[in-house]
């Protein structure tokens, strides 16, 4: 890869691409998520400045989860349908930066709250829900 690389975040399911953290070439940006072809060619921008990529059981949907796409309510993560035999949907040229960008893809819809594992369609997912529950005392030291 031509880039220097943060870290690997996951590979496609037909096992061409590979998702990579890389540092961000536009100055207001610290990082980006990129896809490369292990064929070689012009990388993917898939979204900035950072988010969770990952695909549904039979790679018919990209799903993306980002902190840049956080409004009222939390984080989501968006189901996007993919072309037949397409590992990615048209996405804009930098990247997807926030939910209107999401918006603007045909077929996009929010799958669930928070970062999600998805299954075979948007409607079938598993995610974590953690609590913390606590009693605070105060204990005098001495």
């Amino acid at each position: 890869m031509p880039d220097p690389v943060i870290s690997l975040d996951t590979i496609s399911p037909d096992k061409k691409w590979i998702v990579a953290e890389i540092p961000s070439t536009d100055p207001e940006l610290l990082r980006e998520i990129v896809a490369y072809s292990i064929e070689g060619g012009t990388p993917i921008p898939i979204c900035a400045p950072n988010c969770n990529v990952s695909w549904g059981l039979y790679g018919k949907f990209l799903y993306l989860a980002s902190e840049g796409m956080v409004q009222m309510g939390g984080m989501k993560t968006f189901a996007i349908p993919l072309p037949p035999g397409k590992m990615f949907p048209a996405l804009p040229a930098v990247g997807v930066r926030s939910d209107s960008d999401v918006a603007a893809i045909p077929g996009a819809r929010v799958a669930g709250r928070g970062i999600i594992s998805p299954g075979p369609d948007p409607s079938t997912y598993a995610f974590r829900r953690s609590t913390r529950r606590s009693n605070l005392f105060r204990i005098p030291l001495q």
